[in-house]
This record gives C-alpha cells, sequence and structure tokens, in this order.
C-alpha cells in the first residue's frame, strides 16, 4: 500500500526549522532556479526531509512526501494503463 502525504506549507505557526550546515540552502536555490534535479541521500534522521520542508516553505511551494518501499514503482506514482474486458484505463497513482 502507497502512502501519499500532502503537508500544507502555508498555514501559520507551521514554520519548519532547519540550521543550514553549510551552502546546502545555496546550492539548492541554484538547482530550483536551473530546474535540475537533487539527490538527497543520507542516513535515517540526518535532517534530508527537514531540509526539503524548511525549502519548500520558503519558495512558497507545496510538498508531498511519499512513504517508500522495496515493492514501489514509478507506475505506482504516477499511474499506469490498466487492460480489461476489451478496452485501456488509465488509472492515476495515489
Amino acid at each position: 500500500m502507497n502512502n501519499l502525504t500532502t503537508i500544507d506549507t502555508s498555514a501559520a505557526g507551521s514554520a519548519a526549522f532547519y540550521q543550514p550546515q553549510g551552502n546546502e540552502e545555496a546550492l539548492f536555490m541554484h538547482a530550483y532556479e536551473h530546474q535540475l534535479p537533487v539527490l538527497l541521500k543520507g542516513p535515517t534522521g540526518c535532517g534530508k526531509t527537514r531540509f526539503i520542508s524548511y525549502m519548500a516553505e520558503k519558495l512558497g511551494l507545496p510538498l508531498h512526501t511519499v512513504a517508500c518501499h522495496d515493492d514501489l514503482s514509478a507506475s505506482d506514482l504516477v499511474g499506469r494503463h490498466l487492460i480489461g474486458d476489451g478496452c485501456t484505463v488509465w488509472s492515476d497513482g495515489p
């Protein structure tokens, strides 16, 4: 089962706290402004989600988090064509 959570970053009092450790904020802003992909990697609890929550709030963007697991595929997230009873139906992801 896929868990898709939408976090409203615009609600009053929901300010995400993040203490920068280096130049990660500037690097993220550069990637965002130039539409470059970003990969965050690190152990559980190191602050990856907190950093993204902070940046989403700073940029005024919605944040959607997905609890991933071993069986999760791209089609689970974006949708897929399902064939059955002689017709093709589009099934959206969560």
